[in-house]
């Protein structure tokens, strides 16, 4: 059956944003701790002004998606990058006072806002475009304003950028952005913390006058996505004093459900892993990069690298994989990394200063435990700082156009329906076949290249219901050559085999990416119709796409919906659904 991908975004990430589950039984207390200066000072002649939205109240939260930073290699853009999923709709939320006072612009165009007073934005695959300017009077803002970088070059990069990219390190907050101490500008990059062993996050005891406790455990919550994310595997950024993990060992990450726990003194939610684990990852003595670059700290050498975490999986004969994994749109989750009590780990995972406008992001969470007397130690933050930590994925897409794409077009023109010829060599847009307005295949847009440097397939095409035979079908056709020319899109037609002794038959298919998948195409050869296909689909248990809404008799004022199950206006063009009825607007 067809899975609902959750388009709308995730707002604020508050305490609002999560189920209050109380604290956890086995903890003992929650304390926030304090920072140690150890980050990267830049020395700038012109003095920039380094402005601070949130101080005014002229700013917005970008939500749904993640940031863009630099590269296992090093390498990456200076700007701030906020990374979306193309053909999905990205809210930028506004957090004035009066929202609808505010002006939108994009690179000096005008925008306009919703009813809100947000913006919401829905980009093209493979591309680079400017964030959206929010001004109140002559007070302006992006969330490039305060790229560190920008400030270093006299405002070079003083705009942001979303990126509809291909697989990158995603952060959860700007590792491009700057903190303010003492009158000079810093990265937002933290090293040391306040563990025994000078880490922030990782290795070390911890220890008060009530307990001695040692950290094993590490956890980063993140807001939902507005759309999946595919993930080749997990880094953190740290820094060991030996080597990280020794051989034969091992230090694993999980992608959990979230539990919170609120600060009885500070009133604080505290977000860390809950009881439902969603993927299991791990790194071993070989999963890391570098540590060889030396940082020294009070008297001690450190070296800094990353680790890599994967997820794997062994077959009967031993032999072990790496696998990919999604995780899908609409849920709140953890990663927690557990296992820095071993005596054979030595591994402090640096953190990234939060601006004061990043409300999504939340703050990366020490958990200790005393070992002397097996019991529960201490939940313990440090406040405006995450965990230095990046999926390695990509927020992929996939849109199937069903009309609205070029001007002039027929109004009653459905491009995601096909029409085979009974020899099975021709395909047709349904119902324009041998016109001007017959494409010969479907327009579907793809957030990357349909096919790779090696021409294998980053997506595929497949039955709706998985019961339908469609063996009858025997060619998927892929051509890529407008696909920068249509923003994206690819045109994808059909071969099947001739028609024989039967009238008529259909298919319901829709293609698949990287853990989302379209809306769907309609497939008809002979004498069959889209609607005989949708009644197949609902005969083989398919979900009704307008399953729950009550028809009390034939009202011409019913609510109309389209063949997705999605509610349209009654000017909507082509094959809709009203008082359970299909029809032909045009």
């Amino acid at each position: 059956m067809k899975k609902i991908l959750l388009t709308s975004a995730a707002l604020i990430f508050a305490a609002a944003g999560f189920a209050q589950t109380g604290g956890k039984a086995d903890v003992t207390s929650v304390r926030e701790l304090p920072m140690h200066m150890s980050k990267k000072s830049f020395a700038d002649p012109n003095e920039p002004v380094i402005r601070r939205s949130a101080k005014t109240g002229t700013y917005y939260v970008p939500t749904g998606g993640l940031w863009s930073g630099f590269g296992l290699d090093g390498m990456g853009r200076g700007y701030s990058c906020y990374t979306v999923a193309p053909f999905a709709d990205y809210t930028f939320v506004n957090m004035m006072r009066s929202p609808l006072n505010g002006k939108w612009s994009i690179n000096g165009k005008e925008m306009e806002g919703d009813a809100n007073g947000n913006y919401v934005g829905n980009y093209s695959p493979g591309g680079t475009f400017y964030a959206p300017e929010l001004a109140n009077g002559n007070d302006t803002w992006n969330f490039g304003a305060n790229n560190v970088f920008g400030m270093r070059q006299n405002a070079a990069f003083l705009q942001g950028i979303v990126l509809t990219d291909s697989i990158w390190c995603l952060y959860p907050t700007d590792d491009h952005a700057w903190s303010l101490d003492n009158g000079q500008y810093y990265s937002n990059t933290y090293s040391f913390g306040s563990l025994g062993s000078h880490f922030l996050y990782g290795s070390g005891d911890y220890n008060t006058e009530a307990m001695e406790t040692k950290s094993y455990a590490a956890s980063q919550a993140y807001a939902a996505f507005t759309s999946p994310l595919y993930v080749e595997q997990f880094v953190v950024d740290g820094l060991s004093t030996t080597q990280p993990i020794a051989e034969g060992d091992t230090l694993w990450a999980y992608i959990t459900s979230v539990d919170t726990t609120i600060s009885k003194t500070s009133g604080v939610p505290i977000y860390t892993d809950g009881e439902e684990i969603y993927e299991t990852l791990f790194a071993t003595h070989v999963d890391t990069l570098d540590f060889q670059s030396v940082v020294n700290y009070q008297g001690v050498t450190y070296y800094k690298g990353k680790v890599l975490f994967y997820k794997r999986t062994v077959d009967d004969f031993g032999n072990e994989t790496i696998e990919p994994f999604v995780i899908p749109a609409g849920r709140n989750f953890t990663v927690t990394i557990k296992g820095f009590h071993k005596p054979t780990i030595d591994l402090g995972i640096q953190g990234l200063e939060m601006p004061e406008e990043d409300h999504v992001a939340v703050n990366g969470v020490v958990q200790t435990y005393d070992f002397l007397n097996d019991q529960p130690g201490y939940v313990t933050w440090y406040t405006g700082l995450t965990m230095k930590c990046a999926f390695v994925g990509m927020f992929d897409g996939v849109d199937v156009v069903e009309n609205g794409f070029f001007n002039n077009e027929p109004a009653d023109i459905n491009y995601n329906v096909l029409k085979i010829s009974d020899d099975g060599q021709t395909c047709s847009t349904y119902k324009y076949e041998n016109t001007d307005n017959d494409l010969g295949g479907a327009l579907v847009g793809t957030a990357t290249y349909w096919f790779d440097e090696m021409d294998n397939s980053n997506y595929e095409v497949e039955e709706v219901s998985g019961k339908n035979d469609i063996s009858w079908i025997t060619n998927t056709m892929v051509s890529t050559e407008y696909y920068e020319r249509w923003n994206g899109y690819n045109l994808v037609a059909f071969k099947a085999q001739p028609l024989g002794g039967v009238k008529g038959r259909g298919a319901l298919l829709r293609v698949a990416g990287k853990g989302v998948e379209s809306d769907w195409l309609y497939v008809v050869q002979g004498d069959y119709t889209p609607e005989q296909v949708y009644e197949d689909y609902l005969a083989n248990g398919g979900e009704n796409a307008i399953e729950g809404i009550t028809v009390d008799g034939a009202s011409e004022n019913a609510a109309i919906y389209n063949l997705n199950g999605v509610r349209v206006s009654k000017d909507t063009k082509g094959m809709l659904i009203q008082n359970g009825k299909k029809f032909i607007n045009r």
